[in-house]
């Protein structure tokens, strides 16, 4: 037997619920968009979107669960040896940002930490990200995600609406 295709079996079922869970997302919204193509306007926060009260915007939900367990993700390091971490990053393979528990990340300048909002940013600008070194890591990866997902979608809105 191919120890190749055990491991990738094992990797594949610890993954399914990721992927059934993003998938039954996208489902909700793919659905919500027809309905509102055939003129039936449903509640958006019953499909998929949710409210983003600092900001009054929906934004998607692009997962219901957690990555990986927060067990995994609390003892999840690299150990880069190269300033910056480059494209070895053990973290940066897995999806995921350095943390306080990796070897160099705290001396070198490392480009693969957690981004966060500036708090003190000159314009307004609240899509300005601010990419220093964060000692502590939030294992809800969730919180990462749809923060992206809601500043390319209101690119994309606000391209629609310049058309």
């Amino acid at each position: 037997m191919n120890l190749d295709f055990i491991i990738s079996t094992k990797v594949w079922h610890l993954r399914r619920q990721e992927y059934f869970c993003a998938t039954l997302q996208y489902i909700k919204k793919v659905y919500l968009q027809i309905q509102y193509w055939m003129g039936n306007l449903l509640d958006p926060m019953d499909w998929g979107w949710e409210l983003d009260v600092k900001r009054n915007v929906l934004k998607p939900i692009p997962m219901t669960n957690a990555v990986a367990p927060s067990s995994l993700l609390e003892v999840m390091f690299c150990s880069c040896t190269t300033t910056g971490c480059a494209t070895v990053c053990g973290c940066r393979r897995a999806g995921l940002y350095c943390t306080a528990a990796c070897t160099n990340c705290a001396v070198n300048d490392c480009t693969n930490c957690k981004p966060m909002l500036a708090e003190d940013a000159d314009d307004g600008d609240p899509s300005a990200v601010d990419f220093a070194h964060s000692p502590t890591f939030d294992t809800n990866m969730e919180n990462n995600l749809s923060l992206v997902d809601s500043l390319e979608t209101e690119e994309i809105e606000e391209n629609l609406h310049e058309d």
